[in-house]
């Protein structure tokens, strides 16, 4: 890339990113755009189409294991706690990821962030490998397949209910839609096909509840009393060659989208909520000792569920390689 070039990062559309995007902050030479869907917007950066943006977490995990060129920022643009995130009917008898047990689980994206720390978690602390349930999968089956019991959701069936389901990011007060895997689980689920749902947006609607009712808060806080981790989704990669180019960017990068957090207002019920139980702010876009434990945590899930072949130091996914700088 010139030096003089602009480039385009891209995240998702929030609070927190909202004064990047209307122009209230800015840095020198950098655009940012809120247009591309997550589908689109990984991709691009893993094809280096793109400078850089928000990535998922576990995308960024795997490219650094295949030896991408791609640098994080410790930027960490969405966090949360995955227990709202698993979904049963509303008069189902299941509290506890226990009463699963040989149950069908419906799963939409096997390798995202928010799946991988659920299963994570299942594991950690209610004992269930992931050969203890069912899954129907809305997507390609994961590396694991020997040793799990899956089926593919099926590509016609004759469930097309929908009372008009929204998805939710709680902790930043908007609404995501769900896509259409996630509606055909949920109608799944409804009609007594399924009898939990893993999604990577929180649904809400007719039929739906989570699985942990009333306990959400206190497993989320048991969770993080034994591991000490709050989840990580989403990271701000950057193209290892444009960090070379441009020494000064991280640190600008970094305090734009701090300086971004401070415009957006007070927080929502469920940040603050959640804030309290991690005990600090989980937005403070640091790299700390609770940042590493979360990711060092994170990187063992990918290594036991397959999706890696070993573990690496976190430290490295923020590494900037020593290469030639490629200005002319």
């Amino acid at each position: 890339m010139s030096a003089e070039s602009e480039m385009l990062l891209a995240v998702m559309p929030r609070p927190r990113t909202a004064p990047l995007i209307d122009g209230r902050v800015t840095v020198d030479r950098v655009r940012f755009t809120d247009a591309l869907p997550s589908r689109e917007r990984h991709p691009r950066i893993k094809d280096k189409t793109l400078a850089g943006g928000e990535m998922s977490t576990s995308g960024l995990v795997r490219a650094h294991a295949a030896r991408a060129s791609l640098v994080a920022l410790p930027v960490f643009l969405k966090r949360g706690f995955s227990h709202p995130h698993v979904v049963t009917r509303e008069d189902a008898p299941f509290t506890t990821p226990s009463d699963l047990v040989g149950r069908r689980v419906g799963i939409d994206s096997w390798d995202s962030s928010i799946m991988v720390w659920l299963r994570g978690m299942f594991t950690d602390a209610y004992g269930l490998d992931e050969s203890a349930l069912r899954w129907v999968l809305a997507e390609d089956p994961p590396p694991n397949t020997s040793v799990i019991n899956w089926e593919p959701l099926p590509e016609h069936d004759s469930v097309v209910v929908d009372p008009g389901w929204t998805g939710q990011e709680l902790i930043d007060g908007v609404q995501r839609p769900l896509r259409a895997s996630e509606r055909r689980l949920l109608a799944l689920l409804v009609s007594g096909d399924l009898d939990a749902v893993l999604c990577t947006t929180i649904p809400q609607g007719p039929g739906l509840r989570c699985l942990f009712g009333d306990r959400l808060e206190q497993a989320e806080a048991d969770w993080h009393r034994s591991t000490g981790v709050y989840p990580i989704n989403h990271t701000l990669a950057v193209q290892a060659e444009t960090l070379a180019d441009r020494p000064k960017l991280a640190d600008d990068l970094i305090g734009a989208f701090r300086a971004a957090r401070r415009k957006a207002g007070d927080p929502t019920p469920t940040l603050a909520r959640e804030t309290a139980i991690a005990g600090a702010d989980p937005f403070a876009y640091t790299y700390g000792a609770q940042e590493r434990n979360a990711l060092e945590r994170f990187i063992a899930y990918h290594v036991a569920q397959g999706l890696i072949d070993r573990p690496f130091d976190p430290d490295e996914l923020f590494t900037v390689p020593h290469t030639p700088t490629t200005t002319a």
